[in-house]
């Protein structure tokens, strides 16, 4: 989601993907690394997880911590959650408001997934599913073992605060079958929409031969092109593929781990 609003915004001429992100946020804690060969980390390389930076809280309690690269920018891949907390900012700084607002007029909306929250408050607890955990921590969980409710989560930070219903994110899956359009006309240009899926970064981290573009893991299976990525908070977990061959999609989603 995060992604393709940039993407948007990178249609919109408000955004390029190649300058130092310092120039939009000069305040974010990120030093270049200290090689010979250190270039500044630009918004492509917090996408792509090529940043080289460890993953933590975006603002630690010491005012005077900062978070150094440890290469030069795309030299490898690294998940780092952190950096797309401070792309979430980018896009509230450019599109001049919050990221839930971002998100729901720039693809919620225009999609039609109006049974989704675009950030995950405490507001929203009633419409978001019960989730379930081990009963007990301290030990390995045994099939069948014992669970009672997890918490409730609150979350806004862009690395991942949307929750969506299995038939919204249908429509999610049609719009990347279709190449970036929606039921109303197309949410990114198809140029926007072939950088969203392109090979930028290769991720052997997702297995052999995978690569990485803006927010989406691309490889192929059985010579298909295929979209993919999972992800995990608290006791939920999901899943999405795409083979952009065949158009076809796959969504799930458990409320326990």
């Amino acid at each position: 989601f995060l992604g393709l609003c940039l993407v948007q915004l990178q249609d919109e001429g408000k955004l390029d993907f190649h300058k130092p992100i310092r120039d939009y946020l000069p305040w974010l804690r990120f030093d270049d690394a200290n090689t010979p060969d250190a270039k500044p980390i630009t918004t492509h390389h917090l996408l792509t997880h090529g940043g080289a930076l460890p993953d933590g809280a975006l603002f630690p309690p010491d005012p005077s911590f900062r978070h150094r690269a440890t290469a030069a920018p795309g030299t490898f891949f690294h998940y780092c959650n952190m950096g797309y907390e401070a792309l979430g900012l980018l896009l509230a700084h450019l599109d001049g408001g919050s990221v839930a607002e971002s998100f729901r007029k720039r693809l919620l909306v225009p999609l039609g997934m109006t049974a989704s929250e675009p950030v995950i408050t405490l507001d929203a607890a009633d419409h978001i599913s019960t989730s379930y955990q081990a009963r007990r921590n301290d030990r390995p969980y045994p099939r069948q073992g014992a669970l009672h409710r997890s918490p409730l989560i609150n979350m806004k930070g862009a690395s991942g605060c949307v929750a969506a219903p299995a038939r919204d994110m249908g429509a999610y899956l049609t719009m990347l079958i279709r190449r970036g359009e929606g039921p109303n006309g197309r949410v990114v240009s198809p140029a926007g929409f072939d950088g969203f899926m392109g090979r930028h970064q290769a991720a052997e981290h997702f297995g052999p031969g995978t690569a990485y573009g803006y927010g989406i893991a691309v490889d192929l299976l059985d010579g298909h092109t295929r979209l993919r990525h999972t992800g995990g908070m608290v006791s939920f977990a999901s899943a999405l593929e795409v083979d952009m061959d065949a158009r076809c999609g796959v969504f799930a989603s458990i409320n326990a781990m």
